[in-house]
């Protein structure tokens, strides 16, 4: 078996384009967080980073990737994803036209 391997982008600046940020700020909430472009460990990144506050029932920042078209995956079989963190623990979200909530 092949397995195929389809890249969301090719270059940081490509991917700094597509990348969202939200936070609790919709809610009410005060968090904050932003989205910028870095280096880590000599690699291109996207980096979210931020000040989360559980006031106003708040308590999240979130970065998105919103496809603009559908996106066929039925020949594919799992979700490659590389990340750096602080060691806090974090949920990825993956969201369907069937599926909304995570």
């Amino acid at each position: 078996m092949t397995l195929q391997h389809h890249p969301l982008f090719h270059d940081s600046t490509e991917a700094n384009a597509h990348w969202r940020s939200a936070d609790d700020r919709v809610m009410g909430g005060v968090s904050v967080g932003e989205i910028k472009p870095r280096l880590i460990e000599n690699t291109a990144c996207t980096c979210l980073s931020g000040q989360v506050s559980l006031d106003n029932r708040g308590g999240f920042i979130q970065m998105k990737w919103p496809f603009e078209s559908a996106f066929d995956a039925s020949a594919y079989t799992g979700v490659f994803l590389d990340a750096w963190g602080n060691h806090e623990i974090y949920n990825v979200h993956l969201r369907t036209h069937q599926l909304w909530l995570p």
